[in-house]
């Protein structure tokens, strides 16, 4: 400490005095700043950093997620492929499954012809036949028949016919009094075509063949009566001399070949005349159930 006899340095003056208090406050404060400045862009710089990062790794990610999603695609189809199909769990479903079928033959349509010949004794005489009206449905057909050769006065006899097809609508008997058969007669005639005898038919009991009338639209040889009604062109004749349509045939048609047998009767006229015509080829056209 000093003595009382030393001497004492003058104090500074106040204006030097302020002169430097400001300058080292200016100095702090700037070193302040620099510090601040400082610390905030090492901030930034670390924020700026973890947002890059946090985006490449979101990127990263994102990349990951659609590479798996592209090898899961990719292993499916590879599955898929190598896969055998079991046909057993596959289900086709026909639109006409509920719809009644059958197998009539193609030959059966409007318009189809036949051409062949019909034996009465000795006599054969050339027959043409022509369908006109088709309805399976309801079996039965309508047509004309034609036959060459029977009269000097009538070379050439046409008559319209129809028939009734055997099966779910009508019984190989004949139901109709005046055509002049019976159960017996009925018998004779269709035990004359071979095909019929092999169907068990049971001639005692005709509810027993249920099974043959139901079937009888898909079986191969189609069995139906054909009854003349009238002359064409002129149906108000009812009786030609040397000639008879007053009767009807038993036919037995194939229905795979199109060719039909037949057997004409008539309680007054020569027994089992034998009708044998083929189908001609493309004579009809698409079902049409009306004619001229």
């Amino acid at each position: 400490m000093p003595t009382p006899n030393s001497k004492v340095p003058p104090l500074a003056e106040p204006e030097e005095f302020h002169r430097k208090l400001k300058n080292c406050l200016k100095l702090s404060v700037s070193q302040d700043e620099v510090l601040v400045s400082s610390s905030e862009s090492s901030d930034m710089s670390d924020t700026e950093e973890s947002d890059y990062s946090q985006k490449e790794s979101e990127e990263d990610l994102k990349g990951k997620l659609h590479t798996q999603q592209q090898q899961r695609r990719d292993r499916s189809l590879s599955d898929k492929t190598k896969r055998p199909i079991d046909s057993s769990s596959l289900e086709i479903i026909d639109p006409f499954a509920n719809s009644q079928s059958s197998t009539f033959s193609s030959f059966l349509k409007p318009n189809s012809s036949f051409i062949g010949s019909q034996q009465s004794g000795r006599s054969i005489y050339e027959v043409r036949v022509d369908l006109k009206e088709v309805d399976l449905k309801t079996s039965f057909l309508t047509g004309f028949l034609t036959i060459h050769g029977l009269t000097e006065s009538h070379p050439e006899i046409t008559t319209f016919f129809r028939a009734e097809i055997i099966g779910p609508q009508y019984s190989f008997y004949t139901n109709h009094t005046v055509w002049g058969s019976s159960k017996r007669n009925d018998l004779q005639h269709w035990g004359r075509f071979p095909s019929w005898r092999n169907l068990d038919f049971n001639t005692e009991n005709d509810l027993a063949n249920d099974e043959i009338y139901k079937n009888a639209p898909n079986d191969e040889f189609l069995y139906m009566r054909w009854k003349e009604l009238f002359l064409v062109p002129d149906a108000t004749v009812k009786d030609i001399r040397g000639a008879s349509f007053a009767g009807f045939y038993y036919i037995c048609f194939n229905q795979l070949t199109g060719s039909i047998s037949g057997l004409y009767f008539h309680k007054c006229s020569d027994k089992f005349q034998q009708l044998e015509l083929s189908h001609i080829p493309d004579g009809g056209v698409s079902p049409s159930y009306e004619y001229a």
